[in-house]
């Protein structure tokens, strides 16, 4: 499991998240599959780091749109 805290914590909650992370070719890629978001990088460390921040520029955005659900990231 993966945690992001927001900077903000009075727009985004903490979550947990789960990341899956693999090699393809020269390229480490990870994943979450509960929001479907990805990215990749040179290293383990480094995909993991880029997921965090693909996974909260996702939920930045929801926010901004008005369809981030609590209860649905809660549990």
């Amino acid at each position: 499991m993966a945690r992001l805290i927001s900077k903000n914590q009075s727009r985004l909650p903490e979550i947990d998240f789960t990341a899956h992370v693999w090699k393809e070719g020269l390229t480490y890629v990870s994943y979450s599959p509960e929001l479907d978001v990805s990215s990749c990088g040179d290293s383990v460390a480094e995909a993991r780091a880029r997921l965090r921040e693909a996974v909260s520029l996702f939920l930045e955005e929801c926010s901004r749109r008005g369809t981030l659900n609590k209860s649905g990231l809660s549990g």
